[in-house]
């Protein structure tokens, strides 16, 4: 098992994982399966896919530019122009065999390679730790259906809902710097709402809130301190451990 984990793996993973999608599916079907976008309305479906392509190509050149640290252009040049037209957005109303002519068998040797020789970014995090971070968030849901607390105080905790399901649903194709940036956004929030929380300290639903970001910072802090990469999101951490207490 490769047990180096950077922006390489995340996309030979991704790129592994539908090495046996049928060449006549379409694009778009194959992406939204492996994102896991399960929108039923073709234009939303294609809008939701592309974002995850942008945030794909994102992380293709970030790939780049590690890799060209230690090699030269000649050696790496062609895999990223294959992987650059493999996650084109454009493609997603052709077939899949549109996208697979850029995923040679020699492409994935050398995404094999290159995800061994570029350093480690971060640690794991474990599925089970991921799948009980979504209970919490569920659980958080239902109990806002007949919640007492301000509009205000409803709306914020539903952001927060929406920006670590998103994180979450970016951290195979991103890693887990898409939970440091969930940080960076509830950041700001938490000192536009501070009274009113202060106000509204006690309920389930803040204790919930509560909980999942600890789990989250948890999780995230474990993921990036191992390889010194801990500093990039430490900026957000005053106003929540505030909050956290």
């Amino acid at each position: 098992m490769n047990s180096k984990i950077n922006s390489v793996s995340r996309i030979h993973e991704i790129l592994l994982n539908i090495a046996g999608a049928s060449p006549q599916t379409s694009v778009l079907d194959v992406w939204a399966q492996t994102f896991e976008v399960n929108e039923t309305d073709g234009i939303k479906k294609a809008a939701l896919v592309s974002e995850k392509l942008v945030l794909l190509l994102n992380e293709l050149q970030l790939a780049e530019n590690e890799i060209a640290k230690s090699f030269s252009e000649a050696a790496y040049s062609r895999l990223i122009a294959n992987l650059n037209n493999a996650f084109s957005p454009m493609l997603l109303s052709a077939n899949w065999n549109s996208v697979h002519q850029y995923l040679s068998v020699d492409i994935m040797s050398s995404l094999a390679i290159f995800r061994e020789a570029l350093p480690n970014e971060e640690q794991s995090i474990n599925i089970e730790e991921l799948n009980e971070l979504h209970a919490r968030i569920s659980e958080l849901e239902n109990f806002l259906e007949n919640s007492s607390l301000p509009d205000r105080v409803i709306q914020l905790i539903k952001r927060h809902i929406r920006l670590i399901r998103e994180a979450l649903s970016n951290y195979k194709i991103a890693g887990a710097k898409t939970l440091i940036e969930a940080r960076r956004a509830a950041y700001g929030e938490f000192f536009e709402v501070k009274e009113v929380l202060q106000e509204n300290y006690n309920p389930d639903e803040i204790a919930k809130l509560k909980t999942i970001w600890s789990q989250l910072n948890k999780l995230t802090d474990g993921a990036l301190k191992i390889y010194g990469l801990y500093e990039i999101g430490k900026e957000a951490l005053p106003a929540l451990e505030q909050f956290l207490k």
